[in-house]
């Protein structure tokens, strides 16, 4: 049963497209909500971005845009390059949908992340994208017709959100059917290392560890029958993460050492084995989902790690103000807790707690971009810390993409300026700026993002 809205008046739906109505990919999804809601469709050239469209979908300029009550509205948006607009509106729900990561540009490609990072909740028409977005952010969605019962849940995502309602009930429901669906494929159709790969995966997204580790063990067995030369580092080294979200990181550390191939690979065996042996364990779980792409749990499981590091007031450490950096919600006299909190692991020296608490904020920071948050990981980043000029550059530039989504545009420059001082090729994020505005200016005319 959904949630009931909680607000009396009615919503509304703002779409930011991807193309006209007539060539937008989601034509399909938008009708259902058009037929429902009044849908205010982004554009300065609505004769030519409207032909065909349902009456109850009107223009809205990008002049317009500032003087809404996005209190009651739902933006969707079809396009990444619109972020730097729709970020700074504020709407009650943010919904980013995509087709996926087949060819875009550079320019998408970097939009789309920080989008999908931002967004309340994404809808895809790609599996493996939605299974990479799964395990960087909650709230993601796939519609791609493989099962009826699983893009109902998605098409049922849009419509709770044009009302006004927060889909994630029904981000667990998606992901239960399609575990089912290849449930009953294998039941037809008998062993298969890549079904069995999947059911694994989407039953690790459940939380059912165990069961994801046995079917994982069924895939890693069929696909070195079938002779696949990825069964170890494909599939295998899976099973790392697996255990490691058991807490038994004895036995995930020896299931990554046995698929460490390259110098890389056994360097980071090898510092997993000693943060190990030194009683490391938060740091070796979160290292070990991250060396399995898994970002969103690693940031969830360092953010409570940082947390759990107290100070003497007994402030947390975690930022709570959006506008204040980690580093502003420290005083210089602070010391940390010598208080055990996880058995003995945080119950060392001050100084080995601020070298563990300075490696999980530097894996949180990573974990986070790599989701997409620039905004959260923007407030993790210690200035203080800073020690080389590429340092300082990476700072401000990442400073630089927060300020931008908060819609502080000349901060925001002034940020890739002094970047761009510090190290020549920074220019870059000016650069992007400019590239950006002429791809939104091409959306708001009706047409696509790109010259092609």
């Amino acid at each position: 049963m959904k949630p009931t809205s909680t607000t009396s008046e009615r919503p509304y739906a703002v779409v930011f497209p991807d193309a006209s109505w007539g060539n937008t990919l989601f034509s399909d999804q938008l009708s259902p909500i058009a037929a429902k809601h009044p849908v205010r469709w982004v554009t300065n050239n609505p004769q030519r971005a409207l032909a065909g469209a349902p009456s109850n979908v009107t223009a809205i300029s990008t002049d317009e845009l500032h003087h809404m009550d996005w209190s009651q509205a739902t933006a969707f948006v079809l396009h990444p390059c619109w972020a730097a607009t729709v970020l700074p509106l504020r709407p009650r729900l943010l919904g980013a949908w995509t087709s996926g990561s087949a060819g875009e540009d550079q320019l998408e490609a970097s939009w789309r992340g920080r989008l999908a990072g931002e967004a309340s909740f994404v809808l895809t028409l790609s599996e493996p994208y939605y299974l990479d977005l799964s395990f960087r952010r909650d709230n993601v969605f796939v519609l791609d017709g493989a099962d009826e019962t699983s893009d109902w849940f998605a098409s049922q995502a849009g419509l709770w959100a044009a009302d006004g309602t927060d889909p994630l009930p029904l981000c667990r429901l998606q992901r239960q059917r399609r575990e089912a669906a290849y449930r009953e494929r294998l039941s037809e159709t008998g062993g298969s290392s890549t079904l069995m790969f999947y059911r694994s995966v989407y039953l690790y997204l459940l939380g059912d560890a165990v069961g994801a580790e046995r079917e994982l063990l069924g895939a890693f067995e069929q696909a070195v029958l079938q002779g696949d030369e990825h069964a170890l580092d494909g599939i295998y080294r899976f099973r790392s993460a697996l255990l490691a979200s058991q807490g038994k990181l004895e036995s995930a550390v020896q299931a990554y050492e046995a698929t460490a191939i390259t110098a890389v690979e056994r360097a980071n065996a090898e510092e997993l084995r000693r943060r190990l042996v030194h009683g490391e364990r938060s740091l070796v779980t979160v290292m070990l989902l991250r060396l399995n792409d898994d970002h969103r749990e690693a940031a969830s499981r360092l953010e409570r790690l940082l947390n759990e590091l107290i100070v003497d007031t007994g402030e947390s450490i975690v930022p709570m103000d959006g506008d204040k950096s980690a580093d502003q919600m420290l005083s210089a006299e602070s010391k940390w807790k010598v208080e055990e909190v996880h058995a003995g692991e945080l119950g060392r020296s001050k100084h080995e707690q601020a070298a563990q608490a300075m490696t999980a904020r530097r894996l949180l920071i990573d974990s986070l971009l790599q989701a997409g948050c620039v905004r959260r990981a923007s407030q993790w980043f210690e200035s203080n810390t800073i020690q080389t000029a590429r340092d300082r550059t990476d700072y401000e530039l990442l400073q630089g993409t927060a300020l931008l989504l908060n819609g502080s545009r000349r901060e925001a420059i002034l940020s890739f300026l002094r970047a761009t001082e510090l190290r020549q090729d920074a220019i870059g994020a000016l650069t992007e700026l400019a590239l950006l505005d002429a791809a939104v200016k091409r959306l708001a005319d009706g047409g696509t993002a790109t010259l092609k």
